[in-house]
């Protein structure tokens, strides 16, 4: 989908509200129901070719709720992922020339990371068990991947397991 530049499920007036129900029925103590969760039997997402992409909406961190692989594929533009907080296995970013952030996926247990040479953050991965890195990253990881591996040390008292990605174009 080479032209897709924004991604939305709602339109901003309906997330307003949704919101301001989430806020009460937490406050009142009440669980969301399940007709307020976007996509709930998505287990794999794959984003391909969207050079134009900048962002992904916060409903795919807050609402897709049994999301287990996210692939993430020149997308060009895209500067940030971050708070998916449901998913659960593996995150894969290719081709991701402006990707600057990954932060917050507290479930995220393999981390696959190619051909995103601005990736200067890599931060909340609480649950990272592997780290896949193509050798063309290996200098920009410096900056970030020590405090994965300190980050797993004092959570689990293990290493966290660091890979060549070897990946074909």
């Amino acid at each position: 989908m080479p032209n897709w530049e924004e991604w939305s499920f709602v339109e901003e007036e309906e997330e307003e509200e949704e919101a301001e129900a989430a806020a009460a029925s937490k406050k009142n103590g009440e669980a969301l129901s399940p007709k307020s969760w976007l996509l709930p039997c998505l287990d794999k997402l794959q984003l391909v070719k969207c050079p134009k992409l900048t962002a992904l909406p916060r409903q795919v961190g807050q609402q897709i709720t049994s999301l287990k692989e996210l692939l993430i594929r020149d997308a060009s533009c895209l500067k940030i992922v971050e708070d998916l907080r449901f998913l659960s296995g593996s995150l894969s970013v290719y081709g991701c020339e402006d990707l600057e952030i990954v932060s917050n996926l507290p479930q995220v247990r393999e981390l696959y990371v190619s051909r995103c040479p601005n990736l200067r953050r890599v931060e909340e991965l609480g649950s990272l068990e592997q780290l896949w890195l193509d050798k063309d990253i290996q200098e920009i990881s410096s900056l970030w991947v020590p405090q994965l591996q300190e980050q797993r040390h004092q959570l689990y008292g293990d290493e966290l397991e660091v890979n060549e990605w070897l990946r074909s174009s």
